[in-house]
């Protein structure tokens, strides 16, 4: 499964669920407890409804930290998915997470209904180019 994958489901997600179990798998997926909010509703700004499935475990490489969602304002849509492996701990993978969302809804800028599709996978895509964890550029002399 890879990020792709895990955003197409999100995006069909909708479709997939039988109607009369929508609405209820739905709101399962947006009432999450706050304690297990982290990582894309935490990087996704106010007046969005997030819609969210995530997972995490230990792996030979270190830390497995996963999260999947589809997102909602107004007549906008978005979905999105972030896999990280060889994390050195939760802490970071959480972050990792955070970090790839705030990106790549910062570039998907405004959207209309006619382009949420192509946004949507431009966004899946830059989470998957961005899926290990930025470096942190040393500070320049003087600066």
């Amino acid at each position: 499964l890879s990020a792709r994958d895990a955003a197409r489901f999100m995006w069909s997600l909708e479709r997939l669920l039988p109607r009369r179990y929508r609405a209820f798998a739905l709101r399962l997926l947006r009432s999450i407890v706050s304690y297990q909010r982290w990582g894309i509703p935490e990087a996704t700004p106010r007046g969005w409804s997030v819609a969210f499935k995530g997972g995490w475990r230990g792996t030979d490489r270190g830390q497995l930290v996963h999260q999947m969602a589809l997102l909602r304002c107004g007549p906008t849509r978005l979905a999105i998915a972030v896999m990280t492996d060889g994390m050195p701990s939760m802490a970071e993978g959480t972050e990792t997470v955070e970090v790839v969302t705030r990106r790549a809804l910062a570039f998907t800028g405004p959207v209309s209904s006619r382009t949420n599709s192509m946004k949507a996978r431009a966004a899946a895509e830059l989470a998957l180019r961005l899926g290990r964890r930025p470096r942190r550029r040393a500070a320049r002399p003087g600066s």
